[in-house]
């Protein structure tokens, strides 16, 4: 079995991660399992590096880019094009602009490596691009795209088993190709999973008789509060919706979220609920601080950290020595701290930025506290249970009632109710004794359902359902 997690560009977000987990989870399993970016990528291999350093992604895990791809073709075959570049420029930085034969030209060269030649170069003619071409360090071509009035007209790529360039008309006529390529090349049924919607169609029209086509969905689909089911969809989600039904599976990560979906698109016969998987070491003997709440979120407006410091508010009144410690970073700081000064809890309320030992800090905590709008999975959720730390969560689309039993080994509350999330996070205060016994169902719950074997399980299945599915066809 190869199995490939498609994604449009580069990104470092909870998708982002998820997939690379469930790409080491395929590997570790036996199976060949790669990431594939169909964007041109920047520094593509100093991230991948980076990724690696960071224990995000096995090493053994394949990362395939079609750009990367032609041009290592390119090199490792040592084939010659008909067009080839020649590194007639004294490059200074990474970007040279400069006028040639008058055209206006943006030159873009291997990051601290002036020996090399161009990766790519961007042509314009009075200021509107006119072409795009990207060539091998060796100085071939291996790839050309033609603009007219600056929308794209038609592609040129280099096509290894051809020995010969292939036109294309879009680059996801392109990028079909290309991937039905490498499922050819592989020597066994491949299955692409498409982990964000912007690459969705490009996957859908990847022919069956190739390859699994998959969706996997990573949050909410509904774009206005409550965000749930009767609000109009993201726009992005929208369009997926038009085609969903061409998929081979249409993944989502919880029960609440299938029953929404089948209940808007009724025809949609192709859902199926496969959680995240959970790769975070269980921390061992972290001393519980009796006065000590944590939240782990991005301080953005999504994630309602104002909420929580109001919600504080509520529970310093009766536990004045208690504290709540918030993790992260983002665009709503400012107005954040702004809140902590208003309500007076500059000594009780924190916000000390990221934290590299996420569980460290929920497992000393007495509970933690995520009033989110709206989630796909919540790992910070999965993660406090794994810490063996019980949340208090607002009852948001999607996730908490998935992975917390309300009274069990978490308290879910009502979206948006303050009050209630205080009465949470001050019954936990009060009765330490009962929060030690929530985490503890908690942590077994998780280890149970969300490790490795337990989710590859389920996508194995999936997979050898989706398998005898097209062998019957």
């Amino acid at each position: 079995m190869a199995v490939f997690m498609v994604f449009g560009g580069m990104g470092n977000g909870g998708g982002t991660f998820a997939a690379m987990s469930r790409a080491n989870m395929f590997h570790r399993h036996g199976e060949r399992a790669g990431i594939v970016y169909l964007s041109w990528v920047p520094e593509f291999d100093k991230r991948v590096r980076n990724f690696r350093a960071a224990g995000r992604l096995d090493e053994h895990v394949e990362v395939l880019n079609p750009y990367k791809t032609l041009q290592t073709h390119v090199e490792k075959q040592r084939i010659r094009t008909q067009s080839s570049l020649r590194a007639w420029l004294r490059r200074k930085s990474n970007a040279v602009r400069y006028k040639r034969a008058g055209e206006y030209t943006v030159e873009t060269s291997r990051r601290n490596d002036t020996r090399q030649t161009p990766y790519r170069i961007r042509r314009f003619v009075d200021s509107k691009l006119v072409s795009e071409e990207h060539f091998a360090n060796t100085g071939q071509k291996t790839l050309e795209f033609l603009f007219d009035k600056e929308k794209l007209s038609s592609i040129r790529a280099y096509w290894p088993s051809a020995k010969k360039f292939r036109e294309f008309k879009t680059k996801a006529e392109w990028h079909i190709a290309w991937m039905e390529q490498l499922a050819k090349d592989s020597n066994e049924r491949s299955t692409f999973i498409c982990d964000g919607p912007g690459s969705a169609r490009s996957v859908s029209k990847i022919d069956r008789s190739i390859a699994n086509r998959v969706f996997q969905m990573h949050t909410n689909q509904f774009a206005e509060p409550p965000y749930a089911l009767g609000n109009v969809l993201k726009p992005m989600y929208a369009d997926l919706m038009t085609f969903a039904h061409t998929l081979d599976a249409f993944v989502v990560l919880t029960e609440a979220q299938a029953r929404d979906i089948r209940a808007q698109f009724p025809k949609l016969k192709n859902i199926h609920v496969i959680p995240n998987i959970i790769t975070a070491e269980a921390p061992e003997s972290v001393q519980k601080d009796a006065e000590k709440v944590t939240m782990i979120a991005r301080l953005v407006s999504s994630k309602a950290v104002d909420e929580a410091i109001q919600a504080f508010a509520l529970v310093h009144e009766k536990f004045p020595q208690a504290r709540l410690e918030i993790f992260g970073e983002g665009n709503q700081r400012y107005k954040l701290e702004c809140l902590v000064k208003e309500l007076h809890l500059e000594d009780v309320v924190k916000l000390p930025g990221h934290t590299n030992e996420p569980l460290k800090e929920m497992a000393s905590s007495v509970c933690t506290v995520l009033p989110s709008k709206y989630e796909g999975f919540s790992f910070a959720i999965a993660e406090s249970l794994l810490a063996g730390t019980p949340p208090v969560s607002y009852n948001c689309n999607y996730g908490p009632s998935d992975l917390i039993d309300d009274g069990v080994d978490g308290i879910l509350t009502p979206l948006g109710n303050v009050e209630a999330l205080a009465a949470g996070v001050s019954e936990l205060l009060t009765d330490q004794e009962r929060a030690g016994e929530m985490g503890r169902r908690g942590r077994a719950k998780i280890k149970e359902r969300y490790t490795g074997d337990a989710v590859h399980r389920q996508w194995k299945y999936l997979l050898r359902e989706l398998d005898d599915g097209f062998q019957e066809n």
